[in-house]
């Protein structure tokens, strides 16, 4: 009875399937981060560049619009995204590939913008052309379908966030001017700076970590076109050109060096997603047991299509609505924290008669600020590798997730009170000292266990809570646009409240409206519970099909 009752171990990252593809998964997003957040070190300089005559004030709002401007496009075409990845005649990868191509053609473009409206121009193309996140997630869902690893395997796509946002801003920081940054490499008299400077970098002195970014996007682009497998059920099976061409080249390379001939007709290998994978078949089959009964009635089923206005169910309108919710506040906090930070500092006017005199920013430079926001990163590696799998095990994915949404409003009300802490250089000189940095890291170490937490596990709840294993992709492009539009819609409102903040020198407006707004996610949360993601039967179903059921008691952990 005890051995019975025993609770399993939590499952470890080698335990993982398809760990090759995920990789591979992870490598193409981890591009998006790195770009989004490498801006967010230069932005508002580069706004500045932009215009000289505009206030602080002026500057942040703008840059708050520049910000949430790529996620508000991508709102607006996520759920069509998400349709065509359901679609058989187009399938996951296409979608992914055309989305990273519309992002490095906004990198570019973005890079070499010289106002603000050809910026945001870029940034509106980038987001339109891109709906990968809930392509991503779907993909994620069809390689790991086992509840088991579904939370680790989803941890992947926040994990690329947190490496993203620590080499993104040092990136952006360390490349952004560099004429002024770096003379000796790219300043008069230089080898690289010709007589008077690199002239292209000096008409253009934010293009270059735009340029590095734009590579590293095209090797993701060709590296997804060769190697990445469709996941679709219904086009996993056919003929992919990318996956064809790279095992002709795999061939060929084991030919010459071994000297044999290999039989390998396809090159790749299907995604094992049945339980009926036969271990021991050739590489050249497809590696599925014809004879199951089970395999044969889930190939029949592949035609059937829950209709889109099933899709909203109560589960599914609460999830949604908690995602919108979380996004809006974990979208906000970047951008008033980048903003926060690199606002000038302002010298308090009412120091004897007021000891909460919260005007102005901390004044930290470029280079500061990309260190300020890359900590960010370090903390939630540290967390994701470590603790988040045995207490995601431990309390249940619905239980941890509301337990780590109580954090923000904490982390949110105590923020401007950096301003506060004892500085060893005054006001208007940027922000030093000890004690600031202690308590930078200290907030943002309290942010990141929460977004490191709730995040991922938001992710798990939406995939979840979908009706029909046949509307994944539409319920993930969905879930996309709503969080899209949230991170949109967030960063401008708290943009703007921050500049009117920065006007009547009180920043602790906007980050006190952020609490209480975080403080709505806890009550959406007691409302919704997660699901099996197959709660809807279509006709010719029967209980078994697309996953397993459980009760809502059995639902409180991952086993």
């Amino acid at each position: 009875m005890e051995e019975r009752l025993e609770k399993p171990k939590a499952p470890s990252w080698s335990e993982l399937p398809n760990k090759g593809q995920l990789a591979l998964l992870t490598f193409v997003r981890l591009a998006e981060p790195i770009t989004q957040t490498s801006m967010h070190a230069y932005m508002f300089s580069m706004i500045r560049w932009f215009d000289m005559t505009l206030s602080d004030g002026e500057v942040a709002s703008k840059a708050g619009v520049l910000a949430a401007s790529f996620e508000a496009s991508q709102a607006v075409t996520g759920i069509i995204w998400g349709r065509l990845a359901d679609k058989p005649w187009m399938g996951r990868k296409k979608v992914l590939l055309i989305g990273i191509c519309g992002s490095l053609a906004s990198i570019v473009g973005f890079g070499f913008s010289k106002t603000f409206y050809w910026a945001l121009y870029f940034r509106v193309v980038g987001g339109v052309m891109n709906g990968n996140v809930g392509v991503m997630r779907t993909m994620i869902s069809e390689i790991v379908d086992d509840k088991r690893y579904q939370a680790k395997a989803f941890l992947l796509m926040p994990v690329t966030f947190n490496i993203g946002i620590i080499v993104g801003p040092l990136l952006g920081g360390l490349l952004s001017d560099p004429v002024v940054q770096h003379p000796r490499f790219f300043g008069a008299g230089t080898v690289l700076g010709e007589s008077v400077g690199t002239r292209w970098l000096m008409r253009f002195p934010y293009a270059l970590p735009n340029v590095v970014m734009a590579f590293f996007t095209l090797s993701t682009a060709v590296l997804a076109f060769f190697i990445l497998q469709e996941t679709h059920r219904e086009r996993k099976h056919r003929l992919d050109l990318g996956n064809r061409i790279w095992g002709a080249v795999r061939r060929t390379a084991i030919c010459l060096s071994t000297g044999k001939k290999t039989t390998d007709s396809q090159g790749y290998l299907p995604l094992p997603r049945s339980p009926t994978l036969n271990a021991n078949c050739p590489p050249s089959t497809d590696c599925f047991d014809s004879s199951d009964d089970s395999d044969n009635e889930l190939r029949r089923s592949t035609g059937k299509q829950l209709p889109y206005r099933r899709i909203f169910t109560r589960n599914v309108l609460l999830t949604l609505l908690t995602h919108c919710l979380l996004a809006t506040h974990v979208g906000s906090f970047l951008t008033l924290w980048f903003l926060f930070l690199s606002a000038p500092r302002v010298k308090p006017k009412h120091t004897a008669s007021s000891k909460l005199d919260l005007a102005g920013g901390l004044g930290l430079p470029s280079s500061q600020t990309g260190m300020g926001i890359s900590i960010i990163g370090v903390f939630g590696l540290m967390l994701q590798f470590g603790v988040f799998s045995s207490i995601t095990h431990r309390f249940g994915v619905l239980a941890t997730f509301r337990g780590a949404t109580l954090i923000f409003p904490v982390v949110y009300a105590l923020a401007p009170l950096l301003i506060l802490l004892p500085m060893r250089s005054p006001p208007p000189q940027p922000a030093d000292g000890a004690w600031l940095w202690t308590g930078m890291t200290s907030l943002l170490f309290l942010q990141v266990t929460g977004r490191t937490f709730a995040l991922p596990l938001m992710q798990v709840l939406t995939n979840n809570c979908s009706p029909h294993p046949s509307v994944l992709g539409s319920l993930h492009g969905i879930a996309s646009s709503v969080s899209s539009g949230a991170f949109s819609v967030g960063p401008i409102i708290s943009s703007w409240v921050l500049g009117k903040g920065l006007k009547v020198n009180f920043v602790g407006l906007a980050w006190w409206l952020l609490a209480a707004e975080s403080l709505c996610v806890q009550v959406t949360s007691r409302l919704i519970y997660e699901g099996d993601g197959h709660e809807i039967k279509l006709q010719g179903e029967d209980a078994g099909d697309g996953g397993t059921h459980h009760d809502a008691a059995d639902n409180r952990h991952i086993h």
